[in-house]
């Protein structure tokens, strides 16, 4: 009996010293723009994913255009209310000669159309938008 109370007061004394030795992150605030990729696709609000070159919305969101021809997603349950950044495609390097549009596909993914160079650019706003 004295082991068992030894043990779990230790796997509690444990838990409890390694819980204090996490970090926290500290929030980010300020607009932040970024192409989305592989890599950066760890970045984005939590209502959409990133998946061959795409980017999908999640059930109960959806893409609304903006009429500077990006996009912003809205949750359906409350149209009005913008839940992440604003997604447009834009070329990756200056070229006067490129051409980058955003088009959906069949599935109802934002995807960019253009030039090799063309990528999905989002802004988010991390004053007015909340992380997960």
């Amino acid at each position: 009996m004295k082991h068992t109370i030894l043990a779990a007061l230790s796997i509690c004394l444990f838990v409890t010293v390694n819980a204090q030795k996490v970090k926290s992150v500290p929030a980010q605030t300020g607009l932040k723009t970024f192409v989305v990729s592989a890599t950066t696709a760890k970045d984005l609000p939590r209502e959409v994913i990133f998946k061959d070159n795409k980017v999908y919305a999640q059930p109960g969101f959806k893409f609304e255009k903006l009429a500077t021809g990006g996009y912003k997603i809205v949750d359906i349950k409350n149209v009005s209310r913008e839940v992440s950044g604003t997604f447009k495609c834009n070329c990756k390097t200056p070229d006067p000669k490129a051409s980058c549009s955003p088009v959906f596909t069949k599935e109802g993914a934002l995807a960019c159309s253009g030039t090799s160079c063309c990528g999905i650019e989002i802004t988010i706003d991390y004053d007015s938008v909340k992380m997960y």
